[in-house]
């Protein structure tokens, strides 16, 4: 009996006494540690409920951290023992605070180095071969005031629970549902987490849910990437349910980064906000990624990227909205599907020499998602429908600049065959307003509406094949800001139908409204043109043009040459589109450029007007085209090329040209007629004055022209009717070549062709070679001009004389005119030796003579009368005889100079005679001019005359 007292005393003894001499034996452990003044308020054993407790412990050391537990209270459920349970019906942690810390050589738990807890110990384990018949369950742990610390290089970090349990955990009972809960702070952040699920079962179903506030990214970056900061916000509910490896992880809740910034010492990145809201799913199948979809809504704010303290990316916000899928095969993608909304604002990029800005972006697909389908990871096909909409775009770059108010773009593509050679089909349609390009600081392209349509079917990048083309513009310019010259500008373009590939242009109308080309400020421009139609066009090869008919309605050109004899305008607008630089040889440089118009027809008022300030005084002009029409210009057949031309010139005159002409054979062969009506010649007295040397100032001209080509023979004839001509001379170089050409000063040959109304009426044949590089314009112009002229005043003296006219001389030089003083001599009035009376015969020339003045009423006559040796011949005998009878003769000398005075008297009587019949006639007086009467007593042979000249 005594031992059995004995026994129980001792087990009394040990049991009481375990927990002291635990408690001593931790106090002299922790003092072994380094812990000065380790504490221990005691443990306890409460036997028969299975309960430990351990109560104020606390220890620290120098450098360490603490550890301290105010409550520790673990339940063990007995009974279980006897199932080879291990069951934890409670466990309670309260008033916990420790840390994890590492130093160079050590690493702790509170003050107690684990270090020495050494591999080897571990290694002298037995090793278990085969699973244990022991289970672990807990019923419940709960768990409050807790302050966990962990400073392990690189990083420190600060858990604070306040409240936390975990309930139902059972390796028996793997179907239970499992409950966490945690409420707290993370690196002072709050925290909560609530969560339950079946961990420990085969299928696994779990739901978490985690809310983390104002949670300083920076507390678990900052040791690897001490460049981030930023602030994050997560409200999330995760659902897991898994068997096998197969299943699906969805979430749904909402993300928020804030004050988000990457610095580095030449780049840093700026995000003010980016939230997500919204829900996602992944699916596994044998832990393999099947499928993963999002479909929620982005929203990012105020992102900026800076290089070198200066921007190159901004972005005032960004809000994407829509359902976004992955589709994976063997690990890797094969589709990514999206339809999304998507709005971006106030975008700025800037690198180098490349800018991009713009205010507004807007896509929208849900209705019509973006389908990518990829093989190996890289992509196989895109297949979209595009509506976007860009609000203030700015594009600039090497010498680019384009400015947008508005882009819409929509319509279905697809692109495909990546790996081989990328093929697109697509349909899309394009408007932009407010267009402006610049190019190279020079030139400028505005446009308010640009709208373009246009297929692609199965087209390879790499040989662009673009169907349908269909283009509208509105109030269209194009200027040169060096030149100060809008280069060309409309109010409307549309072109239909268009076609391109590498080879071939082709479309099927063209038609352009209130067309501008080189204009410049306050002066008028080189033309406008009301409407233009092109009805089709197709280009082959860069060489070959057909056009079906070109519709010209309604222009004003103008014409303005300055002092130098060159066009302004037409020089500033060369120098606009050239570059100064040579062309560049493309293959087809050597081939003939073909083309092959049907037609070409003017409607309307079609105004050209003609300033021209290199001759003196100015021309101005003005030529209206009523009708044009040109067919078949083909330079690659030798047909006949019909022209009809109707115009009017300077509101009077009216200019009627119908021709056919082969342009493009060798041999040439046509015909025309032309007729020019009442053109007011003074309007073309600046070039009169220029090239003729007289100025014509007053007078009508009217012309018809008809004639024939044969094999390069050019045959015609010009009927001219001049009216009321009157020319004043320029005195000049000029004056004198055309005096010459035509053997009379210009103003002589008008009086003698000029009718008594003041008409002149010619009928000049053409006749000569058009390859005879003598003949062209310029020479048809001067058989016209003067050899018309000087063979019709000769034609019309010769007629209006006869029979007299065939004695008409004309002076062939100005120095013989002017020995003469006459540059037309008409047949002279012949006289009787001695006598100064007009006898029968010269009598009727004189009637001609008188007649042909009346009838040409600016024809003055020159009369020059001369007595000769035959007249001395008759009359000295007489004055010799008187003499010889003389109470005293006079001298030989004096009779000589008598008879002279006599025959000298004589010439000026003849002067009288003819005067004298003439004013009979009726010829006035101030129309004739007498010259001094001559004698010449040289020439034995010369008779008695009076010479007439004009």
């Amino acid at each position: 009996m005594r031992y059995f007292i004995a026994f129980i005393a001792v087990v009394s003894v040990a049991i009481f006494g375990l927990p002291y001499l635990i408690q001593d034996q931790a106090i002299r452990w922790l003092k072994s540690q380094g812990v000065s003044e380790p504490k221990f308020e005691y443990i306890e054993f409460e036997w028969w409920s299975g309960a430990i407790i351990i109560k104020g412990l606390y220890a620290q050391a120098d450098n360490k951290p603490i550890l301290q537990v105010d409550k520790l209270k673990i339940e063990l459920n007995y009974k279980a023992i006897f199932d080879k349970k291990l069951l934890v019906d409670q466990l309670e942690l309260s008033g916990f605070k420790a840390g994890i810390k590492q130093t160079s050589n050590a690493f702790y738990f509170g003050p107690i180095d684990i270090n020495q807890f050494k591999a080897k110990q571990l290694q002298d384990a037995p090793v278990q071969t085969s699973p244990s018949d022991w289970q672990f369950g807990v019923k419940e742990v709960l768990i409050s005031d807790i302050d966990f610390s962990a400073d392990i290089k690189p990083f420190k970090q600060q858990l604070n629970i306040t409240q936390a349990s975990i309930r139902d955990i059972y390796q028996w009972d793997q179907t239970t549902q499992t409950s966490f809960d945690l409420s707290g702070q993370l690196n002072n952040s709050p925290l909560n987490i609530n969560s339950t699920g079946t961990l420990l079962a085969e299928h696994k179903k779990s739901k978490l849910e985690i809310k983390i506030k104002d949670f300083a990214i920076e507390s678990v970056t900052s040791g690897i990437l001490p460049q981030l900061s930023g602030v994050a916000d997560l409200d999330l509910k995760l659902d897991l349910d898994i068997n096998n490896l197969s299943g699906n992880l969805g979430h749904n809740g909402s993300i928020e980064l804030s004050s988000m910034v990457w610095k580095e010492q030449q780049q840093s990145f700026d995000l003010g906000n980016l939230q997500w809201q919204g829900k996602g799913d992944l699916s596994l199948q044998d832990a393999q990624l099947q499928q993963t979809s999002l479909t929620g809504k982005l929203a990012l704010k105020a992102l900026s990227v800076s290089q070198k303290s200066k921007n190159i990316l901004k972005l005032a916000a960004l809000n994407w909205q829509g359902p976004l899928q992955l589709s994976f095969e063997k690990g890797q993608i094969n589709q990514l599907t999206i339809a999304d909304n998507t709005t971006v604002s106030d975008f700025y990029f800037k690198r180098a020499a490349t800018k991009l800005t713009f205010k507004k972006m807007v896509t929208k697909t849900a209705k019509n998602p973006v389908i990518i389908d990829l093989i190996k990871g890289s992509p196989s096909s895109i297949n979209l429908t595009a509506n976007a909409s860009i609000r203030g775009l700015l594009f600039s770059q090497a010498g680019i600049k384009l400015n947008v108010n508005n882009i819409d773009v929509n319509g279905p593509v697809s692109l495909y065959d990546f790996a081989k050679a990328l093929k697109i089909t697509a349909a899309p349609k394009l408007k932009t307003t407010g267009l402006k390009l610049t190019l190279d600081k020079n030139i400028v392209v505005n446009s308010d509406v640009l709208q373009l349509s246009t297929s692609l079917n199965k087209m390879a990048v790499t040989k662009p094949v673009v169907s349908n083309v269909n283009l509208a513009l509105s109030n269209f310019k194009v200027a040169s800001l060096s030149q100060s010259l809008n280069i060309a500008s409309f109010n409307q373009l549309s072109l239909k139908n268009a076609n391109y590939t590498e080879k071939s242009l082709d479309f099927d109308q063209l038609n352009i409204e209130a067309l501008a080309i080189a204009s410049a400020k306050k002066a008028t421009g080189l033309t406008k043109i009301d409407a233009l139609k092109v009805n089709k066009l197709t280009l082959v090869d860069q060489n070959k043009l057909k056009i079906q008919q070109i519709n010209l309605a309604g222009s004003n050109t103008f014409l303005h040459i300055d002092e130098t004899g060159k066009l302004p305008l037409l020089e500033k607008l060369l120098a606009s589109i050239t570059d100064n630089k040579p062309a560049e040889k493309s293959s087809t440089a050597n081939a003939k450029f073909s083309y092959n118009i049907g037609k070409i027809v003017t409607t309307g008022s079609n105004q050209i007007s003609i300033e021209d300030k290199s001759v003196d005084p100015w021309f101005k002009s003005q030529v209206n085209v009523s009708q044009l029409n040109v067919s078949g210009l083909n330079n690659n057949n030798n047909n006949a090329v019909p022209v009809i031309l109707k115009a009017k010139i300077n509101d009077s005159a009216v200019l009627d040209l119908t021709a056919s002409v082969t342009p493009f054979a060798s041999s040439k062969n046509g015909k025309w007629s032309l007729n020019l009506q009442s053109l007011s010649m003074p309007v073309i007295s600046p070039y009169a004055g220029k090239f003729s040397g007289y100025f014509l100032e007053s007078g009508k001209i009217s012309l018809e022209s008809t004639g024939i080509i044969t094999a390069n023979l050019i045959k015609g004839e010009n009927k001219i009717n001049i009216q009321q001509l009157s020319v004043r001379s320029a005195e000049s170089e000029a004056t004198s070549e055309t005096n010459s050409s035509l053997n009379m000063p210009l103003g002589v040959a008008i009086s003698v062709l000029e009718d008594d109304e003041g008409n002149i009426k010619l009928s000049v044949p053409v006749s000569g070679s058009i390859d005879d590089p003598n003949f062209g314009y310029s020479s048809v112009v001067e058989i016209i001009a003067k050899k018309g002229l000087k063979q019709a005043a000769f034609g019309i003296l010769t007629k209006a004389l006869q029979p007299y006219g065939a004695l008409i001389t004309i002076a062939k030089t100005a120095l013989e005119a002017k020995e003469n003083g006459t540059f037309i001599n008409l047949a002279p009035i012949s006289f009787a030796p001695g006598s100064a009376q007009v006898d029968k015969e010269m009598r009727g020339y004189l009637v001609k003579i008188a007649d042909m003045m009346k009838t040409r009423k600016k024809l003055k006559l020159k009369i020059c009368a001369t007595a000769v040796l035959q007249d001395k011949n008759i009359l000295s005998p007489d004055i010799l005889l008187a003499n010889a009878a003389l109470e005293k003769p006079a001298s030989p000398t004096i009779i000589d100079k008598a008879i002279n005075n006599v025959i000298q008297a004589l010439a000026t009587s003849r002067n009288k005679s003819v005067e004298d019949e003439l004013k009979v006639l009726k010829v006035s007086g101030d129309r004739l001019f007498v010259c001094f009467a001559k004698t010449n007593f040289k020439n034995a042979a010369l008779k008695p005359l009076v010479n007439l000249g004009l």
